[in-house]
């Protein structure tokens, strides 16, 4: 229950779910594809927890989801999209699996390789593709990304500081 932890009585609010608590780090599963880890619905939108998956030694990802409740909607198609940028960040297959529809098998550049159309039960068996080495990305995370937003801060505040001493030497 949200903000549970701040006011503890929510906790006594049913509403027919059940209570979750964070896990305490990576878990892995065993298989013959290799050690994989598991993002659960919308987890698979935030690069920095498959990050930490595939440095622990997930070699692939799966992301389970219920997307029923976005209708047949676009949100069904665009929460599906996400899914593969995961597995370029890591150069990692991913399996996506979704009650609705847009399971799917994407190879670790992010390609998907097989698709289950919306709202079509079916099983879909097909090869997992073979990790590749670790990116950039996987090894020292958003850092790089950081630092050039950073610079570009710098760059902007010289410009705009050239600006005030170009217009005052002119005046």
């Amino acid at each position: 229950m949200p903000f549970q932890k701040l006011i503890p009585a929510m906790g006594k609010i049913q509403l027919g779910q059940a209570e979750w608590v964070p896990g305490e780090g990576t878990v892995l599963f065993p298989s013959a594809a290799g050690p994989f880890s598991c993002l659960v619905c919308f987890e698979s939108i935030f690069p920095d927890l498959a990050r930490a998956d595939v440095r622990e030694g997930a070699r692939w990802l799966v992301n389970i989801t219920n997307d029923e409740w976005f209708g047949n909607s676009a949100a069904l198609y665009q929460h599906a999209a996400m899914a593969p940028f995961r597995a370029v960040e890591n150069h990692v297959p991913l399996v996506r699996c979704a009650n609705t529809g847009l399971t799917l098998i994407s190879d670790a550049n992010g390609r998907v390789t097989q698709q289950v159309p919306v709202w079509t039960p079916e099983i879909l068996v097909a090869p997992l593709g073979v990790p590749g080495i670790p990116t950039f990305y996987t090894r020292l995370g958003d850092w790089l990304g950081l630092l050039t937003v950073l610079a570009t801060l710098g760059l902007m505040l010289d410009a705009a500081r050239r600006a005030l001493t170009a217009r005052r030497g002119s005046a």
